[in-house]
């Protein structure tokens, strides 16, 4: 079974007066249907443990709290310089990196993008329109998907490109020109859209059960 280094997000739980890692378990449910098993990171550990510890296969990165550089916010710098740590050791390893909404988003602002204020992509559904990609393919199953993002891509970097865009001309999905890096700007542990689709995606790009790239 295929290990993926899994992050989370970081909330302030006011009650409780604590700071959580926090992961929708509607992941759980998404990964035993993949299936593989997520090795969950803590933000609070440092990241070259996990890659000492354990043989992994993939990064995911996940969705919430925005990224820093839009939101001055302690949490969100503190996530950020977790996950540019862990993009930076699955680089050195040439593990795929798939980023999920944030995820995508802390990709492409890792690789020099910009950012800007995306309205009506909340709580709403859209389809999806594909252009030429390396991955492109991986996409092919899946005509309509989630928005749950108040922030999206403005300008990609010289070595990203987008592969997918949404009707108001927005990225939604990105790659890295030659390394195994993917972002899309959906949910896919959500909800039903087009979910054989978007397995699909998950098990080629982590090459699950046998599928290859």
């Amino acid at each position: 079974m295929k290990n993926i280094l899994v992050t989370q997000r970081l909330i302030l739980h006011d009650a409780y007066h604590e700071i959580r890692d926090t992961l929708d378990v509607s992941f759980a449910n998404l990964f035993s249907l993949l299936p593989a098993l997520p090795i969950l990171a803590s933000s609070h550990i440092d990241p070259q443990v996990y890659f000492r510890e354990h043989v992994l296969d993939g990064i995911l990165l996940t969705g919430g709290n925005d990224l820093g550089v839009v939101n001055d916010c302690p949490l969100s710098h503190k996530r950020d310089a977790f996950e540019r740590k862990i993009v930076e050791l699955a680089l050195v390893r040439k593990l795929p990196v798939l980023g999920i909404c944030r995820g995508m988003q802390l990709i492409a602002h890792y690789f020099q993008s910009t950012l800007c204020e995306r309205p009506g992509h909340v709580r709403c559904n859209h389809t999806l329109s594909l252009a030429d990609g390396r991955y492109s393919e991986l996409l092919s199953e899946i005509h309509t998907v989630n928005s749950y993002h108040n922030y999206g891509i403005d300008q990609l970097g010289p070595s990203l490109r987008s592969i997918a865009y949404a009707p108001d001309h927005s990225p939604e999905a990105i790659e890295h020109e030659s390394l195994p890096i993917l972002g899309i700007a959906w949910h896919p542990e959500r909800d039903e859209l087009d979910r054989e689709g978007n397995l699909t995606l998950l098990r080629k790009f982590f090459d699950i059960e046998g599928y290859t790239l």
